[in-house]
């Protein structure tokens, strides 16, 4: 336990990349500077993406250079509940992040995410805390891009499983009302639970 502990805090300390922090603040600051310059549709007025992206520029440095820091003693411990309240808005804000994405796709994901944020959110939690943390370096264990890369290849993996189970059920299932009715969200949920018992997999094996 000691070891593993000793392990753990050894590489929480190792030296983060600032490209990778560099990239995520172009991504937002390109976020930003595309909500100035378009409006959004009548219908999405009321959620609010563009201080969503001014919050992320600031508080997304803030996470990130406190845990390449690895601040100890009486100020880490005085740091440490502010670190993990921005830690899981950042959380929020990357979900208003996806549904925009959706929502600039085309994609019907997006007003799902709106109209069930509370269902939604909840089912974000485990891919923000597993996948994009980690993208992103804020999290306690540090992931190099080799390891990164090996992440999102293990979620395309998770994710492609769960479509191709998806559609398996899709083509042999008896076409029953409840499956005409909810097959979306059946197929949304089996891609979901491949994605995560995917990721879980690649932490286990870190």
């Amino acid at each position: 336990m000691a070891e593993e502990k000793k392990a753990a805090k050894k590489k929480s300390s190792e030296p983060r990349s600032i490209w990778r922090l560099l990239f995520w603040e172009a991504l937002a600051a390109a976020g930003f500077y595309w909500f100035t310059h378009h409006a959004l549709p009548p219908d999405w007025k009321g959620i609010p993406f563009k201080p969503n992206a001014l919050f992320f520029l600031a508080a997304y440095p803030i996470l990130f250079l406190y845990r390449w820091c690895g601040m100890e003693g009486f100020l880490g411990v005085l740091l440490a509940p502010f670190a993990t309240v921005i830690g899981w808005i950042l959380g929020a804000s990357l979900y208003l992040w996806a549904e925009y994405a959706f929502l600039l796709a085309s994609l019907p994901y997006a007003g799902i995410l709106r109209s069930h944020w509370i269902g939604g959110g909840l089912l974000f939690i485990p891919v923000y805390l597993l996948f994009f943390r980690n993208l992103m370096g804020i999290g306690r264990l540090y992931y190099t891009m080799e390891e990164c890369l090996a992440l999102c290849l293990w979620a395309a993996l998770g994710g492609g499983g769960g479509f191709w189970a998806g559609r398996l059920l899709d083509d042999h299932l008896q076409r029953t009302p409840f499956f005409e009715n909810h097959r979306f969200i059946l197929w949304l949920l089996l891609i979901w639970l491949g994605l995560v018992l995917a990721l879980i997999i690649a932490r286990k094996k870190k």
